[in-house]
């Protein structure tokens, strides 16, 4: 989105991003997510995404690394319980 004088005010991307794998950077968890930020399933096999209530999963299974539970995502469009990831993204400003 751009102001009026070419100004980028918001990335021309989603926002939407990965959970770093375990190599990558340092390890995310339910504690290191920013108020604002969301909590989603994606797909490998559909790329369909979903987004979860993560104070429900905080609840669930307590302080646990997110790449941990990975392998707990099904999807709920083809039942794909592959390779499917996490997205963080940021909630929506009304």
């Amino acid at each position: 989105m751009r102001h009026a004088r070419s100004i980028l005010l918001i990335s021309e991307s989603s926002g939407d991003e990965r959970v770093p794998d375990a190599e990558e950077s340092p390890p995310a968890t339910f504690l290191s997510l920013r108020q604002w930020q969301r909590l989603g399933g994606l797909c490998s096999r559909c790329a369909h995404e979903a987004w979860l209530d993560r104070y429900d999963l905080q609840r669930r299974f307590g302080a646990v690394l997110l790449v941990d539970l990975q392998p707990l995502l099904r999807c709920t469009r083809c039942q794909s319980k592959g390779d499917n990831r996490f997205i963080i993204g940021a909630m929506a400003r009304d």
